[in-house]
C-alpha cells in the first residue's frame, strides 16, 4: 500500500516538475539571447541563416519521411498525445502531411511562415544571393509538405504582402519570388 502511495506521489512530483520546466525554459532562452545579442557576438543575420538552416534539414527529412521509414528517428523529437500514446508527427503522416521533427502541423506551418518572413527580411536587407535563393525553395517546399493551414494560405499572404512592402530589392527577383508563391496559390 505504501508503494502505491509513493508511485502517486511521484508522479505528482514528475508532472510537477514538468510544468516548471515548461515555463522555465523560455525564460533560460531569453535570458541566454539578451546576453549574447547584447556582447555583439551573435548578429541577428546569423540567427536567421542559422534558423533557416535548420528548417531546410527538417525540410529534407520530412521528404525522407515520405520515402524512407524514419518513424524511430522523428519519435526522438515529438511526444506521444494524451490518449495513444502516439505521436501527433507519426499519426498525420498517414494524411500525407510530413511534419519533420515538429509534432503538429500546426507548429511546422508556423515555423515554416516565420521562415518565408525571415527570407523576406533578408531579401529587403541584403544582397540577393544564392543562399536565399535556395532557402526560398526549400522553406516553401517544406511548408507545402506540412499541408498546414497556417502556412498556406496565411504565412504566404504575409510574406507576399512583406515583399510588395519592401521594395529595396531587384525588381526580377521579386517576380520570381512572387511567381513562386502565387502558382500554388492559383491551381
Amino acid at each position: 500500500r505504501s508503494f502505491v502511495m509513493l508511485s502517486v506521489n511521484m508522479n505528482i512530483t514528475l508532472k510537477m516538475l514538468a510544468s516548471i520546466e515548461n515555463y522555465l525554459q523560455p525564460i533560460v532562452v531569453i535570458i541566454v539571447s539578451c546576453y549574447y545579442f547584447s556582447r555583439k557576438q551573435i548578429r541577428i543575420d546569423e540567427m536567421i541563416h542559422l534558423f533557416l538552416f535548420l528548417l531546410c534539414l527538417n525540410t529534407i527529412l520530412s521528404l525522407l519521411s515520405i520515402f524512407i521509414d524514419i518513424n524511430e528517428f522523428i519519435s526522438l523529437f515529438v511526444r506521444g498525445s494524451e490518449r495513444g500514446g502516439m505521436p501527433i508527427a507519426l499519426g498525420v503522416m498517414s494524411q500525407s502531411r510530413f511534419t519533420g521533427i515538429f509534432n503538429q502541423p500546426f507548429t511546422a506551418g508556423l515555423a515554416y511562415s516565420v521562415g518565408l518572413l525571415l527570407i523576406v527580411y533578408l531579401f529587403s536587407h541584403q544582397k540577393i544571393g544564392l543562399s536565399q535563393i535556395v532557402y526560398t525553395i526549400i522553406v516553401f517546399v517544406g511548408g507545402i509538405i506540412t499541408v498546414s493551414k497556417v502556412f498556406f494560405p496565411l504565412g504566404v499572404f504575409i510574406a507576399l504582402y512583406m515583399l510588395i512592402l519592401y521594395r529595396k530589392y531587384n525588381t526580377i527577383m521579386s517576380i520570381i519570388f512572387l511567381l513562386f508563391l502565387l502558382v500554388p496559390t492559383i491551381s
